[in-house]
């Protein structure tokens, strides 16, 4: 209880939050407390609260060593943090960690001063904000302000089931054997399972060489809803882009991807335009928290829910839509169609929904 009398609301128990806490105690009015820890608390999203009691409490300096190793055995990335006594901070002073290999490079680079007002519209992900150039930052701004989030238009969407796990008390036989899972269709109400590469740019088409017993004995089942009717599906796995695909069959699948459900104003297939849209990606990989996660980067459920999206009036709707039929037509025609002309147009008619200039979009294409 002491403990989390000093701690308060934190988005972990981690040992260093507790010797942060314990810092403010001690420290002087004039002191600077200096700490290297994992650098984990400047992008985790459960840890955006506390990225904001930071910039109450302190004055805040960061070196993040995000690109290198600063201790040979550790399996974790670091951070130097210098903070000192504040009622409220005005900036937040950082090195540039772009092209920063090592140490040696990262205490060259230039020091930067960012309003905390800045670094509080970009608080989901310090780390990127501490690589990206002006220009990036403030258009990924720009997207923002133009737009309202994705769940106020599509608000019914989820993970994957997760069909073993043994903290539900399933065996390790259970889930080693994966014994919900088959390579033929040996039962009629097996249903059609899904891997994350069967969802395309567009489309999605099943692999035809696994099935589900979609049972009561599944660990953490979802609503059927989400494995029916026209929904869209997004792969986890962003490498190299966003693939959102539109799916009619009843699927099934695990967190590999996420599910968007029809929503309130739009039409599923002008949020299938958007989220394969080349801002799209330029967004999410300078934006979201696990956009930069080596040869696997994510996208979240978070990002999805937040996901912005622009006005689209009803012409511009009717434009998009009749290009997207053109688009997954061709693809069902073949897989491999060359539909690029027509995504082309559709890049230029989202551009303008996001109110791009001729810079802007170079930017992004780049």
């Amino acid at each position: 209880m002491k403990v989390l009398k000093i701690l308060g609301k934190v988005p972990d128990f981690e040992i260093y939050y507790y010797f942060i806490e314990v810092a403010k105690i001690f420290l002087k009015g004039n002191g600077i407390k200096s700490y290297i820890i994992p650098n984990t608390f400047l992008f985790n999203v459960f840890a955006s609260e506390y990225r904001k009691k930071l910039l109450i409490e302190w004055n805040v300096k960061i070196m993040d060593c995000t690109a290198f190793k600063i201790f040979e055995g550790a399996t974790v990335y670091n951070a130097i943090t210098f903070f000192s006594k504040a009622n409220s901070c005005k900036y937040l002073e950082y090195k540039i960690t772009q092209n920063a290999v090592n140490f040696q490079q990262l205490i060259k680079n230039k020091t930067v001063k960012i309003t905390v007002d800045k670094i509080l519209k970009n608080n989901q992900n310090w780390c990127l904000v501490f690589k990206l150039d002006k220009n990036v930052l403030e258009l990924i701004l720009k997207i923002r302000e133009n737009s309202n989030k994705l769940s106020d238009y599509f608000p019914e969407f989820s993970q994957g089931l997760i069909a073993y796990d043994r903290y539900q008390g399933q065996s390790e036989e259970t889930i080693k054997n994966r014994i919900f899972h088959y390579k033929s269709k040996e039962k009629d109400d097996l249903k059609k399972w899904l891997w994350g590469s069967d969802v395309t740019k567009y489309t999605v088409n099943w692999n035809g060489e696994e099935w589900l017993d979609y049972c009561d004995k599944i660990a953490n089942p979802r609503n059927p809803k989400f494995f029916k009717g026209e929904r869209l599906l997004i792969r986890e796995i962003t490498n190299p882009s966003i693939f959102c695909g539109l799916a009619t069959e009843e699927l099934y699948h695990d967190p590999a991807n996420i599910v968007i459900l029809k929503g309130n104003k739009y039409d599923l297939k002008t949020l299938l335009a958007i989220m394969n849209s080349k801002i799209a990606t330029f967004y999410h990989f300078n934006s979201s928290p696990k956009a930069t996660k080596g040869a696997f980067p994510k996208i979240l459920v978070e990002d999805i829910k937040n996901f912005p999206i622009p006005i689209v009036s009803k012409e511009i709707e009717q434009q998009i839509i009749h290009i997207i039929n053109e688009i997954i037509k061709d693809k069902k025609l073949t897989s491999s169609s060359d539909t690029s002309e027509l995504e082309n147009e559709i890049d230029k008619l989202v551009y303008d929904l996001y109110k791009l200039d001729d810079d802007e979009i170079s930017i992004i294409e780049k």
